[in-house]
């Protein structure tokens, strides 16, 4: 399948620039519009195709406090940060259609700001790598250490808060395991 972004910028009429994406495959356009940012900074995306991953993390998200909204599909994804902002956006890389790691350079362009955790069952150097490339600011392998995932995603979004988001890739930069522990 070949596939291809296509963008339109413009000023809307209160002078803030919008920007509309697409993601258009050979078959079908899988998304457009244009992304008006709220001030949640609570809210987190799911991004799994596995329905009862899907379900834990959504569980495990929300007793921390945080809204979280998830979806079984990357093209979903994108209809959700078109018109919501997430305080952190969590992704599996292997699913049906686009890939984790297909959807990352378009989630990174709609939401500079928003940490995005890569997940996967199917890790290697390779996959991290590329994650990392294409703008995940995390990576961690199934099985998932939910304490992990916990601390992880405080701490992005503490960061967030703090910083207004400016600082994300300085931090990414040093986090480790040891920096994760309390």
């Amino acid at each position: 399948m070949v596939s291809r972004w296509s963008c339109v910028s413009k000023e809307n009429r209160s002078g803030k620039q919008s920007t509309s994406w697409g993601l258009v495959s050979e078959s079908e356009v899988t998304f457009s519009g244009s992304v008006e940012m709220d001030d949640s900074k609570k809210r987190i995306l799911i991004i799994e195709d596995d329905e009862e991953m899907r379900s834990l993390l959504k569980d495990v998200i929300e007793e921390e406090g945080y809204e979280a909204e998830s979806v079984e599909k990357g093209t979903y994804a994108f209809r959700k940060v078109m018109t919501k902002s997430f305080a952190v956006i969590i992704t599996d890389v292997r699913m049906p259609g686009f890939s984790g790691l297909d959807i990352l350079p378009g989630l990174r362009r709609l939401q500079p700001k928003t940490p995005i955790i890569v997940i996967t069952a199917f890790g290697s150097e390779e996959v991290h790598r590329k994650a990392l490339d294409r703008g995940a600011s995390a990576y961690l392998e199934k099985p998932i250490r939910m304490d992990e995932l916990r601390k992880l995603i405080h701490n992005m979004v503490f960061l967030q808060q703090d910083k207004g988001g400016t600082q994300w890739l300085e931090f990414s930069s040093s986090l480790t395991e040891d920096s994760l522990k309390p």
